[in-house]
């Protein structure tokens, strides 16, 4: 399973590159990269390492691709179109990553490396994001990745090297194929000065890595030159009518809630799953309570810096109460 998706990725890649190559030179083709990683290490002052431990996403955000995506798209007046291609990985550990044998009254280990293709739909008032995603449960990229962190001691060096990844779901790869939709509408002059900017979002995902819904409502304070904006969507590209070459800042708050359908991190494979370890059905909460805070700082059109901190409810019955992370990014515009 690890050659085929080796193999896929590989193609997605020609693609692209064949696309980028076939674009008009007059404009830039690529018009943002960015770094965006999660880590429960970066919630002070807790570092307990687990559950969702981390999580990295490099995205590219270019002029929109002239071939046919498996996206829904929607014409409208002054409408703007990018596409992404993203790669990444999400890991998971339970509480005792010192361990090596299966932890049954635990969280499994697990993690989902992924190469992924994106489109930003930007309107007046509403910033329409859908992803397609290729990847692999059970790869060591994680692995490698959170032992390399413990080993070299960045951020907390009381913590163990973890010892039972090979215990994690689907060991050596298991292709996971995903969806996702998400929609933002921004009450845009709702107040006066848009000193405040409540927003609605609704997202699916829907795959046999994830599959849940979730709905959320955003308020966004102290909006330093912005007027008329689709707040926090993909960093730069979701401010559709804003003050050109100035520096912008922003906090924001957004509870949500989570109907978690399924979720190969905690349940295995959904077809033929090998895992040591998974956790029934019956013991997974189906409803979760998210809670998002952040701060976005855009610097002349150049750099945007990003922090976030997300808490998140009990997602199985004899898991701690909530699990906390914190995520960064650091993004470039072309």
């Amino acid at each position: 399973m690890t050659y085929s998706f080796k193999r896929i990725v590989f193609f997605i890649l020609l693609t692209t590159t064949i696309s980028v190559f076939s674009q008009k030179e007059k404009e830039s083709f690529v018009k943002q990269a960015s770094f965006y990683h999660e880590n429960d290490a970066f919630f002070a002052p807790k570092n307990e390492d687990d559950n969702y431990t981390a999580g990295l996403r490099i995205d590219l955000v270019m002029r929109e691709f002239k071939f046919w995506q498996p996206f829904f798209r929607f014409n409208a007046e002054n409408s703007k179109f990018y596409n992404h291609i993203n790669f990444g990985f999400q890991s998971f550990t339970p509480r005792n990553i010192a361990a090596k044998e299966v932890l049954r009254d635990d969280r499994p280990y697990a993690s989902y490396t992924f190469l992924s293709l994106g489109k930003t739909q930007l309107f007046k008032n509403t910033a329409f994001y859908s992803e397609f995603s290729i990847g692999a449960l059970g790869l060591s990229l994680a692995e490698k990745a959170q032992e390399y962190i413990h080993q070299a001691k960045f951020i907390n060096s009381d913590r163990p090297i973890p010892q039972g990844w090979g215990n994690q779901i689907e060991n050596g790869g298991h292709l996971a194929i995903n969806y996702k939709l998400d929609y933002l509408y921004a009450f845009n002059d709702l107040v006066s000065g848009n000193f405040v900017i409540p927003s609605v979002r609704a997202s699916t995902n829907f795959g046999n890595y994830t599959t849940d819904i979730y709905l959320g409502a955003q308020l966004s304070f102290f909006n330093i030159n912005y007027t008329s904006s689709a707040l926090n969507f993909n960093e730069i590209v979701a401010f559709k009518n804003f003050k050109k070459n100035k520096t912008r800042f922003n906090l924001f708050i957004e509870p949500g809630l989570r109907w978690n359908i399924y979720n190969a991190t905690l349940q295995g494979a959904l077809f033929s799953d090998h895992s040591v370890y998974t956790i029934d059905r019956d013991k997974i909460r189906s409803l979760l309570f998210d809670m998002n805070l952040g701060v976005n700082l855009n610097i002349k059109d150049v750099l945007v810096l990003k922090y976030t901190l997300t808490r998140r409810t009990q997602e199985y019955s004899y898991g701690k109460s909530s699990h906390w992370w914190g995520g960064f990014g650091l993004g470039f515009r072309f």
